[in-house]
């Protein structure tokens, strides 16, 4: 799943055909246990071409029962006031 948030609100949101994660609604905030709620709140800079594992719940997905992690990778477009987030669940 990808993420585009401006001000830490998400503006879109897709996914591919494989990805059992639920879409975040356009306009709501971005999760506060995500790397990309640092990057707004923290104004920190992640590390570029790296995913960080992030709480199970944190992107919503339908996969909790399973043993499997969700991870993240973001980019802070600090000019913008943008991310652009990529979710493995």
């Amino acid at each position: 799943m990808a993420v585009w948030a401006e001000n830490g609100i998400i503006q879109w949101s897709v996914k591919s055909p494989n990805c059992r994660m639920i879409l975040p609604k356009r306009q709501s905030k971005v999760p506060i246990n995500s790397i990309a709620h640092q990057c707004f709140a923290e104004n920190i800079k992640p590390p570029q071409n790296t995913y960080i594992k992030v709480p199970r719940d944190t992107w919503q997905s339908d996969c909790l029962k399973e043993k499997t992690s969700t991870r993240e990778m973001t980019v802070f477009f600090k000019n913008y006031n943008a991310i652009l987030s990529v979710i493995k669940g």
